[in-house]
């Protein structure tokens, strides 16, 4: 933050003055970008503490295929196996706090992990369907607003 400040200031200041351009010097310029460049990357949440009885367990985030929310509550399915966990988390908070390379929200009701798609495939009204291992013969379904985003996901 203390770098888009100064930025902020010196654009501010170069404004009132008759100068062409409204770019501090490039020493200073240089200066400014490297402390946004040094500004520490958001932490996301790499595991995940699920309840099976009266004992606690991790799952990793590369062993998740996907989330995915039922009637008010949200499941982590494992990629092996296909195991169900009921988590605390809602989608929205999951989605904040996934890493967007790995993960990807493809409708209001699940988020899948990229290493765990099997196929992808056209399906009705311009939506896709998604084929995961994991997913036991359930219907993984892009929806038709989120297909455009998804598209640019897969192609990083």
């Amino acid at each position: 933050m203390r770098a888009l400040k100064k930025v902020e200031l010196l654009l501010a200041k170069s404004v009132g003055h008759s100068s062409v351009s409204a770019l501090p010097e490039p020493e200073l310029f240089k200066q400014m970008i490297q402390e946004v460049l040094d500004l520490p990357k958001p932490a996301y949440k790499s595991r995940f503490l699920v309840h099976v009885g009266k004992k606690m367990y991790f799952i990793w985030a590369q062993d998740v295929a996907f989330f995915h929310s039922k009637a008010g509550l949200t499941y982590l399915v494992t990629r092996d196996g296909g195991q169900r966990y009921l988590v605390d988390e809602s989608l929205n908070e999951l989605e904040k706090a996934l890493d967007p390379a790995i993960f990807h929200r493809i409708s209001r009701n699940t988020i899948v992990q990229i290493e765990a798609l099997d196929v992808i495939s056209p399906f009705e009204n311009g939506r896709l369907k998604i084929g995961i291992g994991a997913a036991k013969g359930e219907l993984l379904v892009v929806s038709r607003e989120r297909v455009s985003g998804f598209k640019n996901w897969i192609n990083q």
